[in-house]
């Protein structure tokens, strides 16, 4: 018994001591985010409301947010951060599929579109 209960507090304080620390980040925007997605320890890339992204990457001491051109009505429901120059982008509003970055930053282009289906 004595066991038992000495192994349960053991494993309670574990838990306490490995739950994940979580810490405000400022992005400069008013966009409401929705994915984010780590390339790495310290690059990683967030998706969000009015076709606005951003990057980080020094670990999230400071990010860059962005809107794609053309891509202001769209909101950006995920990412997948491929590395510190590269992200696709996923929205849901039909219009536009996927975009992707290329090299820098700022220079973002349509990867492929869908039409959004029709009406019944």
């Amino acid at each position: 018994m004595k066991t038992t209960t000495s192994f349960l507090l053991w494993l309670i304080l574990i838990c306490a001591v490995v739950t994940a620390q979580w810490a405000p980040q400022h992005s400069a925007t008013t966009a409401r985010f929705r994915g984010v997605s780590a390339a790495s320890g310290v690059v990683a890339w967030a998706s969000g409301s009015g076709g606005t992204y951003a990057r980080t990457t020094d670990g999230g001491a400071t990010w860059r947010a962005a809107v794609v051109p053309g891509a202001s009505q769209l909101d950006f429901r995920d990412v997948q951060a491929i590395d510190a120059n590269t992200a696709y982008l996923l929205n849901t509003a039909g219009r536009f599929s996927s975009p992707i970055t290329t090299r820098r930053l700022s220079l973002m282009h349509l990867l492929f579109g869908m039409p959004a289906p029709a009406s019944p």
